[in-house]
């Protein structure tokens, strides 16, 4: 499963389970849509890798950075 974390103007993407959960891919193509969504709605962002995420939610994945 994955969980996203709000943190001010970012948003965190950590795998929680790799057993009956959400694949890379599954998540790959939810990231695609979230994304296409905040150009429809004019919200400025991007995806981004930041170091130092380590965390008790799960295995940080990517972040996405409103502008």
């Amino acid at each position: 499963t994955w969980r996203v974390i709000l943190d001010e103007d970012k948003l965190h993407f950590y795998r929680t389970s790799a057993i009956g959960g959400f694949s890379a891919t599954d998540m790959g193509i939810a990231l695609c849509h979230f994304e296409q969504t905040c150009k429809e709605l004019d919200i400025k962002g991007c995806l981004r890798v930041l170091e130092g995420m380590e965390s008790k939610q799960g295995q940080y994945c990517i972040s996405w950075m409103g502008e």
